[in-house]
């Protein structure tokens, strides 16, 4: 093996670990979102829940729920 190839193996190995260690991807994604319903300013009836349901955990720890509704007003 020459010189080269030995830093270009290091080079990765340390680009591997530093991306474990900072998990730059992280700086992108929301662990919660709460959002709320607009207002339009009239009595509404309020929101209405068409469905909902929890996360499940396949590849990576995932927990949480789920709500799908529709704002009448």
């Amino acid at each position: 093996m020459n010189k080269r190839n030995i830093i270009i193996a290091i080079g990765a190995v340390v680009l591997a670990v530093g991306w474990y260690a900072f998990r730059p991807e992280l700086l992108f994604i929301s662990k919660q979102v709460i959002e709320r319903f607009p207002s339009s300013g009239q009595v509404a009836t309020g929101p209405r829940t068409l469905s909902n349901g929890n996360f499940k955990s396949l590849a990576h720890e995932t927990k949480g729920s789920a709500t799908v509704s529709r704002h009448f007003g």
